[in-house]
């Protein structure tokens, strides 16, 4: 799972965007047993349920999914930082397995992207969303099973899906 996901143990997940000066943070369920309370220490931090995008520039609130669900959680939120001329790639939030084709790449501003993976414990499946920085257009990338796997391919602008089976791999990609 990514670096929001339910394998990272971690407490209150929080980023800055500085380029577009925005205040990222994970929302969570309240621990099982726990739901009529909502402060912190009844929160499951391993479960990130939505993200909340605070707006300094225009003190606003907003919200990736219009709903949080209790079977589907957020297991990845990646985007562009910048550009390092030193070793001709793009920076991200964090590092992550899942940013491939990285190398080369000629100098350019960072996208207003945000790629967003959902899981869905209920059925396994994931989505892959798209959304501005501030969290406008969503937009449906792709719809894997549990067997797919994912990378976004930074020189392509694309996210590319993969299924191996014992006698071939199924690939697929999609713009981002």
């Amino acid at each position: 799972m990514g670096q929001f996901g339910i394998k990272n143990q971690r407490q209150v997940r929080e980023e800055y965007e500085r380029a577009f000066n925005l205040f990222y943070l994970s929302m969570h369920l309240p621990k099982k047993g726990r739901l009529s309370s909502k402060s912190d220490e009844n929160l499951d931090f391993t479960r990130i349920t939505n993200i909340a995008i605070y707006d300094i520039n225009q003190n606003s609130t907003s919200y990736l999914f219009s709903e949080s669900s209790d079977t589907s959680v957020v297991t990845d939120l990646i985007y562009e930082v910048g550009y390092n001329d030193n070793s001709r790639r793009m920076t991200f939030n964090k590092e992550n397995s899942l940013i491939t084709n990285n190398r080369n790449i000629d100098e350019r501003s960072p996208f207003d992207k945000l790629i967003v993976c959902q899981l869905f414990e209920d059925t396994e499946k994931q989505k892959i969303w798209s959304f501005t920085k501030k969290g406008e257009h969503q937009t449906l990338i792709a719809e894997i099973d549990h067997q797919t796997h994912w990378r976004l391919d930074v020189y392509n602008q694309k996210i590319i899906t993969f299924k191996r089976s014992v006698e071939h791999v199924e690939f697929n990609d999609y713009d981002i």
